[in-house]
């Protein structure tokens, strides 16, 4: 595994992560946490919003705390990585199955693939495959330089296995006709 940030936090008053509980316990919980160096930290933790209360849910900050001491956290994360690990797999077969010819790197974090139909234009493509129920997003929406014109943005976490199978094989028939 990687190592932890908290690691390189340590060396450097420049490096502050900022991260989110809404995709390991629940979408749109708006709670997280701050790793950075110590000295970081104090002046943080003492600014007049923190102080205050004002800018807090405690009662949020209450349930996740306990989850995270009751060790719940920790099961629901390993039983999301159980349910993501198998949607991927089966996103990666029904891509293997049905559209040989697409091109794509196993992700490795996150939940998208990025794949590749060489000399398709996956913005043009997008518009005309609501047609056939589906739906991603090009991946000229994610370049700077309006790059990566071929590519789709796939998600395999929202979506059950049934779904991920008759999305890909609906693609898959569209990309063909």
């Amino acid at each position: 595994p990687p190592k932890p940030f908290a690691l390189f936090a340590n060396d450097s008053e420049k490096v502050i992560s900022i991260n989110s509980f809404s995709k390991i316990l629940a979408p749109g919980l708006r709670l997280g946490w701050i790793e950075t160096h110590k000295k970081v930290m104090q002046r943080l933790t003492t600014c007049g919003l923190l102080d205050s209360g004002g800018g807090l849910n405690p009662f949020t900050s209450t349930i996740v705390h306990e989850l995270v001491e009751t060790g719940d956290l920790a099961r629901n994360i390993t039983a999301l990585r159980e349910t993501y690990q198998h949607r991927l797999r089966v996103m990666d077969s029904a891509l293997k199955e049905n559209l040989p010819s697409a091109e794509y790197v196993l992700p490795q974090g996150g939940f998208f693939f990025w794949v590749r139909i060489p000399d398709t234009n996956a913005t043009e493509l997008r518009s005309r495959a609501k047609d056939f129920g589906v739906d991603f997003r090009q991946g000229a929406l994610f370049s700077a330089n309006k790059g990566m014109q071929e590519y789709m943005r796939l998600c395999f976490a929202f979506y059950d296995t049934d779904a991920i199978r008759e999305g890909i094989k609906r693609l898959a028939k569209y990309v063909r006709s």
